[in-house]
């Protein structure tokens, strides 16, 4: 009995130095944790996706995007796809890889040139389809021809790049949220909330465009590149940037 009594009282010490000591290495996780969060190139826990709620992951910021448009180039953090058509490039997202907080920064070879940014985003209304899209009921081609859309560029804004660890803003904040109060002036839209059962929890509705059940979005941005040789305007050129959904 007393040889039971002495192991059960090794077993209880061991226990709880070993309970001591992931309190210490927890405290230490959390004060590293703490330190990288308030660098201001930390990555940030949420993404483009609204209702992401896990860290980004480290994989997607891997590499770099090359935009090369001759006289100067803009290089992107992480590997995004590309495509030139004459003056403009397009830049696409991928679901898991997305353009919001990632570095940005310009290179310029020629000493006598200088750039200025500003960015606008296409701010689009559509009617919401009332069904299924697989609904037999529904004729949806004939619905799309007939659907109610709007859609504009917002003014431009200036995008200062010369800031220290330049991060790209999240232009497309507020898709499939309520737009602004001077679009719902504008457009005349009306609250509602209409639930349509679906695929990734369905489609919600949470305002009228022309009496219909409608939602708002930011597919797309493009950010104009004036170039200037010697402090005059030499040239305009265009990146679009392309925004992901999902598949």
């Amino acid at each position: 009995m007393k040889k039971r009594l002495i192991f059960y009282l090794l077993v209880l010490s061991a226990c709880q130095q070993n309970s001591a000591s992931e309190d210490v290495n927890l405290v230490g996780k959390q004060d590293s944790l703490n330190t990288i969060n308030s660098k201001s190139d930390s990555l940030p826990e949420l993404d483009t996706l609204k209702g992401f709620q896990g860290h980004a992951d480290l994989k997607d910021s891997l590499g770099s995007t090359y935009l090369d448009f001759g006289s100067f180039a803009l290089i992107l953090q992480a590997r995004f796809e590309q495509q030139k058509n004459g003056d403009s490039i397009h830049l696409y997202e991928v679901p898991g890889r997305y353009l919001y907080q990632k570095k940005f920064r310009s290179e310029i070879l020629d000493s006598d040139l200088s750039l200025k940014l500003f960015v606008s985003k296409l701010e689009k209304v559509s009617q919401l389809y009332p069904h299924a899209q697989n609904d037999p009921t529904g004729n949806y081609s004939h619905w799309l021809k007939s659907r109610q859309n709007w859609q504009e560029w917002s003014p431009y804004q200036y995008l200062d790049i010369d800031e220290k660890s330049f991060r790209l803003p999240q232009i497309n904040a507020g898709s499939y949220e309520d737009p602004s109060a001077r679009l719902f002036e504008k457009l005349a839209l009306q609250d509602t909330l209409i639930e349509y059962a679906g695929e990734m929890g369905g489609t919600r509705a949470e305002f009228l465009y022309l009496n219909k059940p409608a939602n708002y979005s930011i597919p797309k941005a493009r950010i104009k590149i004036e170039v200037f040789h010697k402090g005059k305007w030499l040239h305009t050129y265009f990146l679009i940037l392309h925004f992901s959904y999902g598949c």
